[in-house]
């Protein structure tokens, strides 16, 4: 025996592999060998084929990348012999599993070997679970795993084609029912769940109380706007009719006759200011000729825009004390005014 040649990580392999097969030490070096010490690829040398010799080892590179152990090509007398004896071996499987079993292929003996090395006789792919193509639906998945993607990485484990339909990977998966329910069963979530709602509530509250604020300022800017174009444009109307007055009380007043004229009459008017205004009239003149004369003085005097503005004052008279108004009908004659000269002050109403 050469084991006592071999370094020890040959001699911890044919260790392992004695243990596993139960061969003797000159077997096991020689199958170890005949497999370049590929310890699986012997060990399922080993169950398929026990002792016999080997005309074609396998190399542990075609073994990775076939993706599962190939069966080892022995001698066609070999080969008879152990088919003889599978038929007298009282152990075998019944004659109605010969067909399954001879249409499983090389995975089907792998399995097989497993099973009769660690004492797992019912396997899922030795009762035709979980297999490629199979026709019975298969186990129980782990959640997020489909029936399709079972199947790929079933063809995947044993070697073999997959010729099944693609899974779409990137169309969103609807959570499992058990995923749901743990969720709502958790308290955390719960608490998390309303606090996320109340929070929602209250910034869905704080968002329309925002938006009430910022159509009420536009709605207040809106009317402000407003306002001052209505002022403005009664302002001007104002401005405007006040101009038209003016212009026909410039009109009504007739030209001032002569001081030195028989009869004449010069009136003489005190404004809130201290400044006076006078002018000649004549006694038959109406009382209304004296506020339109006023008037026209005052707004010469601002540049048409008095702070008096008329039907806005009276005239008065201290001695005997008497008031006009420009509604009072008559002439100055009539109403008092008769003398040579007259004093008369302006008083705001």
């Amino acid at each position: 025996m050469e084991e006592a040649n071999l370094d020890p990580h040959k001699t911890e392999l044919l260790a392992t592999f004695s243990n596993l097969t139960g061969a003797d030490d000159d077997n096991a070096l020689h199958i170890l060998e005949a497999h370049l010490w590929d310890l699986n690829a012997a060990v399922n040398f080993h169950l398929e084929h026990g002792t016999g010799p080997i005309s074609s080892p396998t190399r542990p590179s075609d073994s990775a990348a076939a993706g599962s152990p190939n069966p080892i090509v022995i001698d066609g007398e070999e080969e008879e012999e152990e088919e003889e004896e599978g038929e007298e071996d009282s152990t075998g499987p019944p004659q109605e599993c010969a067909p399954a079993l001879a249409s499983s292929g090389p995975e089907m003996e792998f399995e097989q070997g497993t099973a009769r090395l660690f004492g797992q006789r019912d396997i899922p792919t030795a009762a035709g679970v979980g297999r490629p193509g199979r026709d019975a639906g298969l186990p129980d998945l782990p959640e997020g795993i489909n029936t399709e993607e079972a199947r790929m990485l079933e063809a995947a484990m044993f070697g073999t084609a997959y010729t099944g339909p693609i899974p779409d990977f990137s169309a969103p998966r609807p959570p499992s029912y058990s995923s749901v329910a743990a969720a709502a069963a958790d308290p955390q979530l719960e608490e998390q769940r309303i606090l996320r709602d109340e929070q929602d509530a209250a910034y869905q509250a704080s968002l329309m109380a925002d938006q009430q604020r910022a159509r009420e300022e536009k709605e207040k800017q809106r009317a402000a706007r407003e306002q001052q174009i209505l002022e403005a444009r009664c302002k001007e109307d104002e401005q405007e009719a006040y101009r038209l007055l003016i212009e026909d009380k410039r009109r009504r007043v007739a030209e001032e006759p002569p001081p030195n004229q028989d009869g004449a009459i010069q009136v003489q008017v005190r404004l809130p200011d201290g400044s006076r205004m006078s002018r000649a009239f004549m006694p038959s003149d109406p009382l209304a000729r004296l506020f339109d004369f006023v008037d026209v003085a005052l707004a010469d005097r601002s540049g048409g825009s008095p702070d008096i503005k008329p039907a806005t004052y009276t005239l008065g008279m201290q001695f005997p004390k008497r008031v006009f108004a420009e509604d009072q009908t008559g002439t100055l004659d009539s109403n008092g005014l008769n003398h040579k000269q007259e004093a008369l002050f302006l008083q705001p109403k």
